[in-house]
């Protein structure tokens, strides 16, 4: 398939930079669920136990930001995980394209 070494490099490099831009663009679309449903108030997840207090955008956001990503891995991370194998592979594939292509090009 890939016999050279540094076509693995490029591959796991490529599906790498790709995982962590999309890692980066989930952050981001967090942050800015998390300033647009800002009301004003924290807390109040539970009313039975304590109701919403006021408080700044600032803490809003550094509470709703972690307590999401926490809820997500938690329930989710075999979701990403199962993104960064289908990157790998799709990068293999495309690495082997090109190595096909440079091969027949040559010839």
């Amino acid at each position: 398939m890939l016999d050279d070494p540094m076509r693995w490099g490029l591959a796991t490099l490529r599906a790498t930079v790709i995982s962590a831009v999309a890692l980066l663009a989930l952050a981001c679309a967090v942050v800015v669920q998390a300033v647009v449903h800002y009301n004003g108030t924290c807390g109040g997840l539970l009313p039975f136990q304590s109701a919403a207090q006021p408080c700044s955008l600032w803490h809003h956001v550094s509470t709703d930001v972690p307590f999401t990503f926490a809820a997500l891995l938690n329930d989710g991370w075999w979701i990403g995980l199962c993104f960064a194998g289908a990157v790998f592979m799709v990068s293999v594939l495309f690495q082997r394209h090109r190595q096909k292509s440079a091969v027949s090009g040559q010839q």
